[in-house]
């Protein structure tokens, strides 16, 4: 086969929406798959008469940006031996990827044995055996089957009763938990090649999120609350309160609740899908004591909760009624939190935004982690620490889960990125974790469904996600 040269420039780029970017000498085409790109990649080196090289990019990728492949015309894919990694600032630099690196070791050559150079041991007749020596000067003769005593490289054991070794300490011939690591990479460019026959471990990207996918499947023992505050108007808490049920249910399983504890009118039922019902927390509060029975089942609270089918979680709507003057009060908050973590493992809450307030309080009581939500507007970032000092001025408990709180702080615009991580600086002195969400147009306005965002909106929702469960 002819060799593969430097020219022309050849680069696969995957996009946030899974299309691939290829780039011949500056010239861009946008394929719709990977297995597209690499078509089309094969046309170009069956019109050159030989294999060209791609520089294959996987954004998402955190370390191993990179992977070099040479692509032949019949479609073979093979990594560039041949290449390295040139140094960009800001980037770490080093060798290129190479089959033998990302192959599990387990899958290379076996070791060659050698013969040592002396033996300790006087050189003794093989196995007995009846087969006539050619060779000797006995070869009419067969040789004798007289016993001869085997060699052993290893010393004669001690007496038994000495050998004889605590049952604690016995083996395991079960397989224990295999490591995150270990499983063949699915994702970008190391997924394709494996789709492709390959066996290659993933990259640091792909375990981070895989440990992320282990901690919020995770199931813990008796029910979690998480409040989700702030209080300025408009930062973002539905979303959040929406989207990080949405990541627990669909990777964890049901049992997720999230719960509209606004005081009069909240937006949560408005941002998710309904049940064919208009049922919300006043209509649940008036049979709160049936569902604390022992007769009650769980199937009835369909007729009180909304069931979101994209992502698995229900929502407990607050009154939506403009007539309706009542506000939830602090003894309410309590029964409906008694059936809340009676029947799911999980509530989240969505808080109304006022501090001050009966329903905001007893909500406090019941919460076992706190998430501040936030935009990158100053009043909304504003209104997340007016919320913490709230919290700090509640008492031991209020403060403590202030100290433990999660931050998510929810890109504005697409061009809010650098503000974004400035508040993030900011923030992080005074809390456990902060996390940062890219804009996403889905994310404006209308209903809220986890499968219409963007790669990257949802790897980070996982992230966030993953933070908050640190401390169940």
């Amino acid at each position: 086969m002819a060799q593969a040269l430097d020219r022309p420039r050849c680069t696969a780029t995957i996009t946030d929406d899974d299309t691939v970017q290829v780039s011949i000498d500056g010239v861009v085409t946008s394929l719709g798959s990977m297995d597209g790109a690499i078509a089309y990649l094969a046309e170009t080196a069956r019109t050159l008469g030989r294999p060209v090289k791609v520089v294959a990019v996987d954004p998402s990728s955190e370390n191993d940006l990179e992977t070099y492949l040479v692509v032949g015309p019949d479609g073979d894919i093979s990594t560039d031996e041949t290449a390295t990694r040139p140094f960009r600032a800001g980037r770490r630099s080093g060798p290129a990827v190479s089959l033998q690196e990302l192959v599990p070791a387990a899958l290379g050559p076996e070791p060659v044995l050698t013969e040592p150079e002396s033996s300790p041991f006087e050189e003794v007749d093989p196995l007995p055996s009846t087969i006539v020596d050619e060779t000797s000067e006995n070869a009419s003769q067969p040789r004798s089957l007289q016993a001869t005593p085997m060699p052993s490289s290893m010393p004669a054991p001690p007496p038994s009763d000495t050998t004889v070794m605590g049952i604690d300490s016995a083996p395991s011939f079960i397989a224990t938990e295999s490591s995150l690591a270990e499983a063949p990479a699915s994702h970008g460019w190391r997924g394709m090649l494996n789709r492709m026959g390959l066996h290659l471990t993933p990259g640091p990207a792909e375990v981070a999120e895989r440990e992320d996918l282990a901690a919020v499947s995770r199931h813990w023992a008796g029910s979690r609350t998480v409040a989700v505050v702030n209080q300025k108007g408009g930062a973002n808490k539905t979303p959040t309160v929406a989207l990080l049920a949405a990541q627990f249910a669909r990777h964890g399983g049901a049992g997720v609740l999230a719960w509209d504890n606004n005081e009069a009118m909240g937006s949560l039922g408005w941002r998710t899908e309904g049940a064919g019902h208009d049922a919300t927390a006043l209509d649940l509060l008036t049979h709160a004591d049936h569902f604390l029975t022992a007769e009650a089942r769980a199937a009835e609270l369909a007729a009180f909760v909304h069931h979101q089918a994209q992502d698995a979680y229900d929502v407990l709507r607050s009154d939506e009624s403009p007539s309706n003057t009542h506000e939830i009060t602090g003894a309410e908050v309590d029964v409906l939190h008694q059936v809340a973590e009676k029947y799911y493992r999980l509530v989240i809450m969505d808080s109304g935004n006022s501090t001050r307030g009966e329903n905001w309080a007893h909500m406090i009581a019941h919460t076992d982690q706190i998430v501040v939500a936030t935009t990158t507007e100053s009043d909304k970032a504003q209104g997340g620490v007016n919320a913490l000092k709230a919290l700090h001025a509640g008492g031991a408990h209020a403060a403590d889960l202030a100290r433990n709180a999660v931050v998510v702080i929810s890109e504005l615009l697409p061009s809010h990125s650098t503000k974004a991580h400035a508040i993030a600086q900011e923030y992080a002195p005074f809390v456990r974790e902060v996390a940062i969400v890219p804009f996403d147009p889905h994310l404006v306005q209308g209903r809220i469904h986890h499968r219409q965002l963007r790669p990257a909106t949802r790897r980070a929702w996982l992230r966030a996600a993953a933070l908050v469960s640190q401390s169940f």
